[in-house]
């Protein structure tokens, strides 16, 4: 019997740790306070029914938002040397069809400078020059999507050189979703 007690107390003594750290989830980071830059001077992004803006992060990462008005799709990424991980992650992305925003690794991270066109172009693909990457600085923030829609992600960049993207809402209306890329942590939400 007192062993019983034992386990139960113990087990009822980590439920409570994993309660407390479930509801300590940082906030949502809120945008509202950043400079907003005019999305058409960043607009460099063009593929088959699909346009963007890309910028440049103060510590080196190239990101895109696009919008793709045939799928009525909205993605925004971010890669390169992500800051605050812990294992090999490259690449963070959002998007209106997911529920969550993820950090992971992509092997060949060239496949985002190059731009797909549709397979009876005889253009075939082209490359991105790296030029178009205009820097957004900090206190700056970024919005696109699909026109005419609440369906938009933002990113800004933060006075300590965080790059933060933030999806509103999905097409299944859940949450805002995203990712903060920080020297300190990043992570996705």
């Amino acid at each position: 019997m007192r062993t019983l007690l034992i386990t139960c107390v113990t087990v009822a003594a980590g439920a409570t740790v994993f309660a407390g750290q479930a509801s300590a989830d940082p906030p949502v980071p809120n945008l509202d306070g950043y400079a907003p830059v005019e999305a058409t001077a960043f607009e460099t992004y063009s593929a088959y029914a699909t346009s963007g803006v890309q910028f440049l992060t103060p510590d080196g990462l190239h990101c895109r938002i696009t919008a793709n008005s045939r799928a009525t799709g909205v993605d925004g990424a971010c890669w390169g040397k992500l800051p605050g991980v812990t294992g090999d992650e490259n690449f963070a992305t959002v998007s209106l069809n997911t529920p969550t925003a993820i950090l992971s690794h992509m092997p060949d991270l060239g496949q985002q400078e190059i731009i797909a066109r549709p397979d009876a172009s005889p253009a075939g693909p082209a490359s991105i020059d790296p030029s178009v990457y205009r820097p957004l600085a900090p206190g700056q923030k970024i919005t696109y999507g699909l026109k005419g829609t609440d369906k938009v992600i933002t990113c800004g960049v933060s006075e300590q050189h965080e790059t933060i993207c933030v999806l509103p809402n999905n097409f299944t209306g859940g949450g805002p979703h995203g990712f903060v890329l920080s020297p300190a942590v990043s992570r996705a939400f």
